[in-house]
Protein backbone atom coordinates (compact mmCIF):
# COMPACT_ATOMS: atom_id res chain seq x y z
CA UNK A 1 0.00 0.00 0.00
CA UNK A 2 1.35 3.41 -0.95
CA UNK A 3 1.63 5.81 1.98
CA UNK A 4 1.90 9.59 1.96
CA UNK A 5 5.26 10.76 3.32
CA UNK A 6 5.39 14.38 4.48
CA UNK A 7 8.94 15.69 4.06
CA UNK A 8 10.32 18.78 5.81
CA UNK A 9 13.85 20.03 5.25
CA UNK A 10 15.82 23.00 6.64
CA UNK A 11 13.93 25.41 4.41
CA UNK A 12 10.97 25.44 2.07
CA UNK A 13 13.16 25.89 -0.97
CA UNK A 14 15.55 23.16 0.11
CA UNK A 15 12.71 20.69 0.61
CA UNK A 16 11.43 21.50 -2.87
CA UNK A 17 14.94 21.07 -4.25
CA UNK A 18 15.40 17.67 -2.57
CA UNK A 19 12.04 16.33 -3.67
CA UNK A 20 12.70 17.51 -7.22
CA UNK A 21 15.98 15.56 -7.15
CA UNK A 22 14.09 12.42 -6.10
CA UNK A 23 11.62 12.37 -8.97
CA UNK A 24 11.84 8.98 -10.62
CA UNK A 25 13.87 7.59 -7.71
CA UNK A 26 11.19 6.92 -5.08
CA UNK A 27 8.50 4.46 -6.07
CA UNK A 28 6.91 2.83 -3.03
CA UNK A 29 5.26 5.91 -1.56
CA UNK A 30 4.05 9.41 -2.38
CA UNK A 31 6.52 11.97 -0.98
CA UNK A 32 4.93 15.38 -0.36
CA UNK A 33 6.37 18.72 0.70
CA UNK A 34 5.26 19.25 4.31
CA UNK A 35 6.11 22.95 4.04
CA UNK A 36 2.99 23.39 1.91
CA UNK A 37 0.69 23.04 4.95
CA UNK A 38 -0.93 19.84 3.71
CA UNK A 39 -2.93 18.34 6.56
CA UNK A 40 -1.68 14.83 7.43
CA UNK A 41 -3.90 11.98 8.58
CA UNK A 42 -3.20 9.07 10.98
CA UNK A 43 -2.18 6.92 8.01
CA UNK A 44 0.54 9.31 6.90
CA UNK A 45 4.23 9.47 7.83
CA UNK A 46 6.11 12.59 8.91
CA UNK A 47 9.79 13.10 8.11
CA UNK A 48 12.07 16.00 8.91
CA UNK A 49 15.77 16.84 8.70
CA UNK A 50 15.41 19.42 11.45
CA UNK A 51 15.79 18.31 15.06
CA UNK A 52 13.75 21.32 16.23
CA UNK A 53 10.83 20.44 13.96
CA UNK A 54 8.31 19.25 16.55
CA UNK A 55 5.23 20.80 14.90
CA UNK A 56 2.76 19.47 17.50
CA UNK A 57 -0.21 20.40 15.35
CA UNK A 58 0.96 18.12 12.56
CA UNK A 59 3.36 15.34 13.48
CA UNK A 60 1.25 14.02 16.40
CA UNK A 61 -1.42 13.10 13.86
CA UNK A 62 0.79 10.76 11.85
CA UNK A 63 1.79 7.14 12.29
CA UNK A 64 5.55 7.46 12.20
CA UNK A 65 7.69 10.44 13.13
CA UNK A 66 11.22 10.19 11.75
CA UNK A 67 14.04 12.69 12.02
CA UNK A 68 16.36 11.38 9.38
CA UNK A 69 19.86 12.72 9.79
CA UNK A 70 20.20 15.45 12.41
CA UNK A 71 19.90 15.20 16.15
CA UNK A 72 20.10 17.27 19.32
CA UNK A 73 20.89 15.30 22.46
CA UNK A 74 18.56 17.25 24.74
CA UNK A 75 15.67 17.01 22.32
CA UNK A 76 16.16 13.27 21.89
CA UNK A 77 16.32 12.57 25.60
CA UNK A 78 13.24 14.65 26.28
CA UNK A 79 11.11 13.28 23.48
CA UNK A 80 12.33 9.72 23.83
CA UNK A 81 10.90 9.73 27.36
CA UNK A 82 7.81 11.62 26.27
CA UNK A 83 7.26 9.06 23.48
CA UNK A 84 4.88 11.18 21.43
CA UNK A 85 5.19 8.93 18.39
CA UNK A 86 4.76 5.18 18.04
CA UNK A 87 7.68 4.53 15.71
CA UNK A 88 10.86 6.34 14.71
CA UNK A 89 14.16 6.14 12.84
CA UNK A 90 17.54 6.82 14.37
CA UNK A 91 21.15 6.41 13.28
CA UNK A 92 22.74 5.59 16.65
CA UNK A 93 21.93 2.17 18.16
CA UNK A 94 23.88 3.10 21.32
CA UNK A 95 21.58 6.01 21.99
CA UNK A 96 17.99 5.15 21.17
CA UNK A 97 16.97 1.76 22.62
CA UNK A 98 13.25 2.02 21.96
CA UNK A 99 11.92 -1.29 20.52
CA UNK A 100 10.03 0.57 17.78
CA UNK A 101 13.21 2.20 16.50
CA UNK A 102 14.78 1.29 13.17
CA UNK A 103 18.27 2.36 12.18
CA UNK A 104 19.34 4.22 9.08
CA UNK A 105 22.70 5.70 8.13
CA UNK A 106 22.74 9.42 7.43
CA UNK A 107 22.29 10.96 3.97
CA UNK A 108 25.51 12.71 3.00
CA UNK A 109 25.82 13.84 -0.63
CA UNK A 110 23.95 14.13 -3.90
CA UNK A 111 25.35 11.96 -6.66
CA UNK A 112 23.77 14.28 -9.21
CA UNK A 113 25.88 17.22 -8.00
CA UNK A 114 29.30 15.65 -8.48
CA UNK A 115 29.70 17.16 -11.94
CA UNK A 116 29.34 20.69 -10.51
CA UNK A 117 32.87 20.67 -9.08
CA UNK A 118 36.12 20.65 -11.04
CA UNK A 119 38.69 18.38 -9.35
CA UNK A 120 41.47 20.15 -11.25
CA UNK A 121 40.68 23.62 -9.95
CA UNK A 122 43.90 25.31 -8.71
CA UNK A 123 44.39 25.31 -4.94
CA UNK A 124 45.32 28.79 -3.72
CA UNK A 125 44.85 28.10 0.01
CA UNK A 126 46.28 25.27 2.04
CA UNK A 127 43.46 25.07 4.61
CA UNK A 128 39.79 25.99 4.65
CA UNK A 129 36.81 25.66 6.96
CA UNK A 130 33.12 26.60 6.78
CA UNK A 131 31.25 27.20 10.00
CA UNK A 132 27.86 28.24 11.19
CA UNK A 133 27.33 30.94 13.80
CA UNK A 134 30.18 31.15 16.30
CA UNK A 135 29.03 28.98 19.23
CA UNK A 136 30.07 28.60 22.85
CA UNK A 137 33.79 27.68 22.77
CA UNK A 138 33.82 26.31 26.33
CA UNK A 139 31.90 23.08 25.69
CA UNK A 140 34.57 20.43 25.16
CA UNK A 141 32.45 18.14 22.96
CA UNK A 142 30.72 20.97 21.11
CA UNK A 143 31.72 22.14 17.66
CA UNK A 144 32.49 25.63 18.99
CA UNK A 145 35.39 24.44 21.10
CA UNK A 146 37.29 22.76 18.26
CA UNK A 147 36.42 25.26 15.56
CA UNK A 148 37.62 28.10 17.78
CA UNK A 149 40.87 26.20 18.37
CA UNK A 150 41.37 25.87 14.61
CA UNK A 151 40.72 29.56 13.97
CA UNK A 152 43.16 30.56 16.68
CA UNK A 153 45.77 27.92 15.84
CA UNK A 154 46.01 28.64 12.10
CA UNK A 155 46.31 32.43 12.26
CA UNK A 156 49.72 32.42 10.55
CA UNK A 157 48.94 29.73 7.96
CA UNK A 158 47.48 29.75 4.48
CA UNK A 159 43.96 29.43 5.84
CA UNK A 160 40.52 30.88 5.24
CA UNK A 161 37.24 30.32 7.05
CA UNK A 162 33.62 31.40 6.83
CA UNK A 163 30.74 31.79 9.26
CA UNK A 164 28.71 34.16 11.40
CA UNK A 165 29.81 35.96 14.54
CA UNK A 166 33.57 35.81 13.95
CA UNK A 167 36.03 38.70 14.06
CA UNK A 168 35.61 40.62 10.79
CA UNK A 169 39.11 42.10 11.24
CA UNK A 170 40.77 38.68 11.16
CA UNK A 171 42.58 38.47 7.78
CA UNK A 172 41.72 34.77 7.56
CA UNK A 173 38.00 35.44 7.93
CA UNK A 174 36.26 35.66 4.57
CA UNK A 175 32.64 36.31 5.53
CA UNK A 176 29.46 34.33 5.99
CA UNK A 177 28.69 31.00 4.42
CA UNK A 178 25.31 29.50 3.62
CA UNK A 179 24.13 33.03 2.91
CA UNK A 180 20.32 32.86 2.97
CA UNK A 181 20.74 29.12 3.25
CA UNK A 182 17.61 28.49 5.31
CA UNK A 183 15.28 30.90 3.54
CA UNK A 184 17.07 31.50 0.25
CA UNK A 185 18.86 29.13 -2.08
CA UNK A 186 17.95 25.46 -1.68
CA UNK A 187 21.52 24.57 -2.69
CA UNK A 188 22.77 25.42 0.77
CA UNK A 189 25.49 22.76 0.84
CA UNK A 190 26.78 23.78 -2.59
CA UNK A 191 27.73 27.17 -1.19
CA UNK A 192 30.18 25.65 1.28
CA UNK A 193 31.74 23.41 -1.34
CA UNK A 194 32.24 26.29 -3.75
CA UNK A 195 33.90 28.36 -1.03
CA UNK A 196 36.27 25.49 -0.16
CA UNK A 197 37.08 24.38 -3.69
CA UNK A 198 40.39 26.29 -3.78
CA UNK A 199 41.73 24.67 -0.57
CA UNK A 200 44.05 21.65 -0.40
CA UNK A 201 42.81 20.55 3.03
CA UNK A 202 39.35 21.15 4.51
CA UNK A 203 38.53 21.04 8.22
CA UNK A 204 35.31 19.03 8.53
CA UNK A 205 34.13 19.25 12.14
CA UNK A 206 30.73 17.83 13.06
CA UNK A 207 28.43 19.45 15.61
CA UNK A 208 29.60 16.98 18.24
CA UNK A 209 32.40 14.48 18.72
CA UNK A 210 31.04 12.84 21.84
CA UNK A 211 31.89 9.13 22.11
CA UNK A 212 28.30 8.24 23.01
CA UNK A 213 26.11 10.56 20.94
CA UNK A 214 28.29 10.66 17.84
CA UNK A 215 28.29 6.96 16.92
CA UNK A 216 27.28 6.73 13.23
CA UNK A 217 26.87 10.53 13.21
CA UNK A 218 28.53 11.35 9.89
CA UNK A 219 26.90 14.16 7.94
CA UNK A 220 27.66 15.83 4.63
CA UNK A 221 30.70 17.73 5.94
CA UNK A 222 33.41 15.21 5.06
CA UNK A 223 31.96 14.94 1.56
CA UNK A 224 32.41 18.69 1.13
CA UNK A 225 36.13 17.97 0.99
CA UNK A 226 35.81 14.86 -1.15
CA UNK A 227 33.72 16.57 -3.84
CA UNK A 228 36.15 19.47 -4.32
CA UNK A 229 39.21 17.16 -4.43
CA UNK A 230 40.54 18.30 -1.07
CA UNK A 231 41.67 16.11 1.80
CA UNK A 232 39.26 16.34 4.75
CA UNK A 233 40.64 16.88 8.25
CA UNK A 234 37.78 15.23 10.06
CA UNK A 235 36.37 15.14 13.57
CA UNK A 236 32.94 14.02 14.69
CA UNK A 237 31.66 10.53 14.03
CA UNK A 238 33.21 8.39 16.74
CA UNK A 239 33.36 5.26 14.54
CA UNK A 240 34.33 7.04 11.33
CA UNK A 241 36.88 4.34 10.45
CA UNK A 242 34.02 1.86 10.16
CA UNK A 243 32.23 4.03 7.61
CA UNK A 244 34.97 5.74 5.59
CA UNK A 245 38.33 4.22 4.51
CA UNK A 246 40.98 5.74 6.81
CA UNK A 247 43.37 6.37 3.92
CA UNK A 248 41.18 9.06 2.31
CA UNK A 249 40.95 11.52 5.20
CA UNK A 250 43.02 12.81 8.12
CA UNK A 251 41.62 11.99 11.55
CA UNK A 252 41.88 15.12 13.71
CA UNK A 253 41.40 12.98 16.83
CA UNK A 254 44.73 11.23 16.19
CA UNK A 255 46.47 14.60 16.52
CA UNK A 256 44.83 15.16 19.90
CA UNK A 257 42.71 17.91 18.31
CA UNK A 258 45.79 20.12 17.95
CA UNK A 259 45.36 22.32 14.84
CA UNK A 260 49.02 23.28 14.72
CA UNK A 261 50.16 19.67 14.82
CA UNK A 262 47.81 18.58 12.05
CA UNK A 263 48.72 21.66 9.98
CA UNK A 264 52.42 20.82 10.31
CA UNK A 265 51.69 17.27 9.14
CA UNK A 266 49.70 18.47 6.13
CA UNK A 267 52.24 21.11 5.08
CA UNK A 268 55.02 18.49 5.08
CA UNK A 269 53.03 16.03 2.97
CA UNK A 270 54.76 15.23 -0.32
CA UNK A 271 53.08 15.93 -3.65
CA UNK A 272 52.98 12.21 -4.43
CA UNK A 273 51.29 11.42 -1.10
CA UNK A 274 48.77 14.19 -1.65
CA UNK A 275 48.03 12.91 -5.15
CA UNK A 276 47.51 9.44 -3.71
CA UNK A 277 44.85 10.76 -1.34
CA UNK A 278 43.03 12.53 -4.17
CA UNK A 279 43.10 9.43 -6.38
CA UNK A 280 41.74 7.23 -3.58
CA UNK A 281 39.01 9.80 -2.85
CA UNK A 282 37.93 9.76 -6.50
CA UNK A 283 37.79 5.96 -6.48
CA UNK A 284 35.76 6.01 -3.26
CA UNK A 285 33.16 8.43 -4.66
CA UNK A 286 32.66 6.18 -7.67
CA UNK A 287 32.55 3.02 -5.54
CA UNK A 288 31.64 2.49 -1.89
CA UNK A 289 30.94 6.19 -1.45
CA UNK A 290 27.76 5.80 -3.49
CA UNK A 291 26.32 4.05 -0.44
CA UNK A 292 26.11 7.44 1.29
CA UNK A 293 24.36 9.33 -1.49
CA UNK A 294 21.07 11.01 -0.71
CA UNK A 295 19.53 9.17 -3.67
CA UNK A 296 20.50 5.80 -2.18
CA UNK A 297 19.45 6.66 1.37
CA UNK A 298 16.07 7.99 0.27
CA UNK A 299 15.45 4.78 -1.68
CA UNK A 300 16.34 2.70 1.40
CA UNK A 301 13.96 4.76 3.54
CA UNK A 302 11.23 4.45 0.94
CA UNK A 303 11.60 0.66 1.00
CA UNK A 304 11.74 0.43 4.81
CA UNK A 305 8.61 2.51 5.16
CA UNK A 306 6.69 -0.06 3.14
CA UNK A 307 6.65 -2.22 6.28
CA UNK A 308 5.14 0.45 8.56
Amino acid sequence: MKRRIFWRSWSKLEAAYELERLKGVLNNHEWLDAHLNINPTPNDIWFTTNGYDHRPGAFKKVTWYAESYVYLSGEYLRYHLDNRWNKRFHFNPNYCKHPNTQYQQIMCWWKKEKELFDPKKPKTFTFGMCLSKKPNPTLKVDHGFLRTKVVEGLKDRSFKYYGKGWDPNDPNYKGETYVNGHSGTPQKFNDARILLSDCKFVFCLENTHDEHYAVNYMTEKIFHGFLVAAIPIYCGCWNIDQLIPPDIFIDFKKFNYDPKAVADYCEKMSDSDYKGYIERIAAFLDGKGLEFTCENRFMELDQKLASV
